[in-house]
């Protein structure tokens, strides 16, 4: 018989070494950081069929690099280039 003082090794086996949580190791080039959403309009625009096809070749290649920049940020960029050259009329 064990004695009194003695340790139970019922009570010792099932004490279980804590579990330690590990983080994962986070890759910064593969964490997504939320774009805020941007309140847009439609604009009807009239523009030449070259430079349509234009337009719709460069979102198609656009969207396979690494930058995947979509139609409406292309035309974003467009814009504020624009604005910036003629920023002095306004």
């Amino acid at each position: 018989m064990p004695s009194k003082n003695s340790p139970n090794l019922r009570s010792l086996k099932s004490l279980k070494e804590p579990q330690s949580v590990s983080q994962p190791i986070l890759d910064p080039e593969k964490v997504k950081v939320p774009k805020p959403k941007l309140n847009r309009v439609s604009k009807g625009v009239y523009m030449e069929e070259s430079r349509a096809r234009k337009f719709d070749l460069l979102v198609a290649i656009m969207k396979n690099e690494d930058e995947k920049k979509k139609g409406p940020e292309l035309l974003d960029e467009a814009l504020d280039l624009l604005f910036d050259k003629y920023s002095s009329k306004f």
